[in-house]
């Protein structure tokens, strides 16, 4: 049994409905998501390359110096200076290869909100739908333990008015535990699924209090799954 709660009273239902819609619930996922951080980084990379592929050389010049004399051999007099500048160009169709990286850049950059959301969408669906089946299988073992504890104690009237055996209250008691057992199976899942969905969001939503949105009122692309 969860601690503080008694066999008969588990809070099953109903969680605080803190987002009305699934879009809202996308958006909380997405503001606790770290992946969301990672855009600002996709987009000034591909400022980077665009910027890149817009020089006239291929890399950053370099100035290099250059010095040498014979004072410690022969003392002669041999001095020798050189300062040169480097400018790394291009190799054939290299640049261009550079701007189709950059425009390809550019595009993950765009497209990386829309597929995070898509991913959050996709996530917070399949939490929701763990949330609700473990809501419905601990409401059905709790049903099944109050007819076996019910069951039980008929059995146990019976068997002081010698109507039945006690191999019949042994039976019945196993029955009994065995029940409780799986509540208490039940209970622990569905307490696993609502941490879960609350860590996912930083919210307690209650899955059947959620409201369809009309398909058609939706454009493709803001669609949240």
């Amino acid at each position: 049994v969860l601690p503080g709660l008694n066999a008969q009273e588990v809070p099953i239902a109903p969680l605080t409905l803190a987002a009305p819609s699934l879009t809202a619930l996308v958006d909380a996922a997405l503001a606790r998501d770290p992946a969301q951080e990672l855009t600002p980084v996709l987009e000034r990379e591909a400022q980077a390359l665009a910027r890149r592929s817009r020089s006239w050389i291929s890399g950053a010049p370099a100035i290099a110096a250059h010095w040498q004399d014979d004072a410690v051999l022969s003392d002669a007099g041999l001095r020798e200076g050189e300062v040169g500048l480097d400018l790394p160009l291009w190799w054939p169709d290299a640049r261009q290869a550079a701007r189709l990286l950059a425009e390809a850049s550019a595009g993950e950059a765009k497209l990386s909100p829309r597929y995070n959301r898509w991913q959050a969408a996709g996530v917070v669906r399949e939490r929701l739908w763990a949330l609700a089946m473990a809501q419905v299988d601990l409401a059905q073992a709790q049903d099944a333990e109050r007819s076996s504890t019910s069951l039980h104690e008929q059995v146990l009237a019976r068997v002081r008015a010698g109507d039945l055996a006690q191999t019949d209250q042994l039976m019945s008691e196993q029955e009994m535990l065995a029940r409780q057992a799986e509540r208490q199976v039940a209970e622990r899942e569905w307490a696993a699924q609502r941490a879960s969905l609350r860590f996912l969001l930083g919210l307690e939503p209650d899955p059947g209090a959620l409201q369809p949105e009309p398909l058609g009122s939706i454009p493709p692309e803001d669609h949240p799954g």
